[in-house]
């Protein structure tokens, strides 16, 4: 397995050249952005082929690859329009497809035609955060994918593709049904975490539900299900696209038998969110629960306090007033004031005893 790296130069003379400058010359200031509007991260091409992962800094790298009519796998990683379009123009998609792949913002989904296909689907990207869209279009001699994020979030995923890709070649179909496969594996690690972040909170449910903030909690229960409601979408999706795909002119055996068993991954992955959901709908319920048992134990303290030293206010004000003060003895008026709230305490306590055992 061979891994190549460019340089950082190479890849800025990318966005120049497909932005229609020279290369290597400094944007005009302000243009193509408003003043506040933070640039885009440079792009990432990556090029996969049998046993090879190579960056590439230039387009004559897809140009001399395209000579050979070899399958081959090219991942476009950030950057802007005019820098993917660069490397897409030159791959003979059709200009709906191409508008397509470069088109954020859209709900999951899978098309397969006799020409191509392509797919709105979804990667994990790092620990903590959220589902990173990925739009993967197909054709006979290559699969492309566009995607914004951390270009080292998919690099064991090159490496896998590229050591089974000399057996993919072959079928353009199966070796996109495989890449989905790698794609759809790095939600597993996502679930992972679900598991173990679930799993401290229902922990701490257990021990301090006091510590938990309720408006984390319900950002976070609000995010997995957004995540499962968009995979369960998805999963209608494929398996709609999956039906009679042995009908399709062109397709063959093995392609059509990877595709269904990536829509029978799709389906296991959207079961086992919407478990997670549901688990984290019982602990927000749970934590629900508690809160309202903490606060009704509350307010029988409060209760409590407020039923044995009202008969102490109460006497202490009737004792304070100058009426009394006048008629009676000053010894008497110390002992009552005294006995009296002692006394109240004790008989107030006897009777709230009796009634918690009664």
């Amino acid at each position: 397995m061979q891994y190549l790296k460019s340089g950082v130069s190479d890849r800025s003379a990318i966005g120049g050249a497909a932005a229609g400058r020279p290369s290597g010359d400094p944007p005009a200031a302000g243009a193509g952005r408003s003043p506040a509007q933070a640039p885009p991260p440079p792009l990432s091409a990556f090029i996969i082929t049998a046993q090879r992962v190579q960056e590439a800094a230039r387009l004559s790298s897809i140009l001399d690859l395209l000579s050979t009519e070899r399958f081959f796998w090219i991942d476009l990683v950030g950057g802007d329009e005019p820098a993917r379009a660069a490397f897409l123009d030159e791959l003979a998609f059709d200009e709906a497809d191409l508008a397509w792949v470069q088109r954020f913002g859209q709900p999951g989904r899978l098309s397969v035609n006799q020409y191509r296909l392509r797919a709105s689907t979804w990667i994990w990207e790092r620990p903590g955060g959220g589902l990173v869209e990925v739009h993967l279009l197909s054709s006979r001699n290559c699969v492309v994918t566009v995607w914004n994020g951390d270009p080292r979030a998919l690099e064991q995923v090159r490496l896998d593709f590229a050591e089974r890709l000399a057996e993919l070649e072959r079928s353009p179909a199966e070796a996109a049904a495989i890449l989905m496969q790698l794609l759809l594996a790095t939600l597993h690690e996502a679930i992972t975490e679900m598991d173990g972040r679930l799993q401290t909170l229902q922990s701490r449910l257990r021990s301090k539900p006091g510590s938990l903030d309720f408006s984390t909690l319900e950002g976070q229960l609000g995010r997995l299900q957004s995540d499962w409601s968009k995979l369960d979408r998805y999963s209608g999706s494929v398996r709609t696209a999956i039906i009679g795909l042995e009908a399709l002119p062109g397709m063959d055996r093995g392609g059509a038998m990877e595709l269904s068993d990536y829509a029978e991954q799709v389906d296991d992955m959207e079961r086992r969110l919407q478990q997670r959901a549901a688990w984290g709908g019982d602990l927000m319920h749970d934590f629900a629960t508690a809160l309202a048992q903490r606060q009704a134990r509350q307010i029988t303290r409060l209760t409590v306090i407020s039923t044995v030293f009202l008969p102490i206010i109460f006497l202490t004000v009737f004792f304070g007033t100058k009426w009394m003060s006048d008629a009676v003895e000053e010894s008497a008026l110390v002992a009552l004031g005294l006995a009296l709230p002692a006394a109240s305490v004790v008989a107030t306590l006897a009777w709230l005893n009796k009634r918690r055992h009664a």
